[in-house]
């Protein structure tokens, strides 16, 4: 759900809307109504990104489940979740250990999560669901209205963030390359926040959430505690970035990211296995 994953996968659907394809199948296509109309999809022996499923009331987020049952540790749910928070849309939490998930999120989308099911129609990858959320739930609107310039210079900047973060945080001993590429990009980061327009504004577009923000929100809220956890020293470099250390306090202390986060011990379990603690 990184920067350039958000713009390829938006490329991807108006590639698919405007062929009646999905890039990358190459077996037949069938069609199967959809919330928005008629939505191209392969033959059910594929992976699909979307499917039709049985209909049922409500909506659904199945997502990554902790050690105790409750919601894991992930930013791209997170930032599904974000989503959800800011357009003000409820949603039951599935959290999903491997042996729990549904027959069908297994057998039509190899148990990839997050999976968002909205009354029967499915989709997984956090930018495909945040992108469908804002479509079908215009409001707030998300991605239109803001400047496009902006847009895409914010991209730009902080699209190194979390592999450069996440590369540092795996890092069992102290790693000066990692360290200083994971400083170039917040160097980016914190030069774009203050050349905008509005150097103090919130968010990264203006005066209110953007798609951008609940995708990098997420994972400022992992530099924030995993990066501390793992490499305190490496986090206090961290206060040499006063646009970057303004933003975080705001989007860090937020309404919508308080109510949305999961326990920062599950975010330590999370990073520990994936460091081979």
């Amino acid at each position: 759900c990184g920067a350039a994953a958000a713009a390829a996968a938006v490329a991807a659907l108006l590639w698919q809307a405007a062929t009646g394809r999905r890039r990358g199948w190459d077996g037949p296509l069938r069609p199967v109504a959809g919330r928005g109309g008629p939505l191209a999809t392969p033959a059910p022996s594929a992976l699909a990104m979307f499917t039709a499923g049985a209909s049922k009331a409500g909506m659904s987020l199945y997502l990554k489940a902790g050690p105790d049952g409750g919601v894991g540790d992930c930013p791209f749910a997170h930032t599904v979740r974000l989503v959800l928070h800011v357009k003000g849309l409820d949603c039951e939490l599935q959290p999903c250990a491997p042996e729990q998930k549904p027959g069908w999120l297994v057998a039509d989308f190899e148990g990839k999560m997050p999976c968002l099911d909205d009354s029967g129609e499915r989709m997984i990858e956090s930018s495909v669901i945040a992108d469908y959320l804002d479509s079908t739930y215009p409001d707030p609107p998300l991605r239109k209205g803001f400047d496009e310039p902006l847009r895409s210079a914010a991209l730009e900047a902080t699209g190194k963030l979390f592999p450069t973060m996440a590369k540092m945080i795996k890092s069992k001993e102290f790693d000066a390359a990692a360290e200083e590429a994971l400083l170039a990009s917040l160097g980016a980061f914190d030069a774009f926040l203050g050349a905008r327009p509005a150097p103090a504004a919130p968010f990264l577009l203006g005066d209110t959430w953007s798609m951008l923000d609940c995708a990098l929100a997420p994972k400022l809220y992992v530099l924030d505690v995993a990066l501390r956890h793992f490499h305190p020293a490496t986090f206090r470099k961290v206060a040499g970035f006063p646009h970057v250390q303004r933003y975080m306090g705001h989007v860090l202390g937020s309404e919508a990211l308080q109510a949305t986060k999961y326990p920062t011990e599950m975010m330590i379990w999370g990073w520990s296995k994936a460091r081979g603690d």
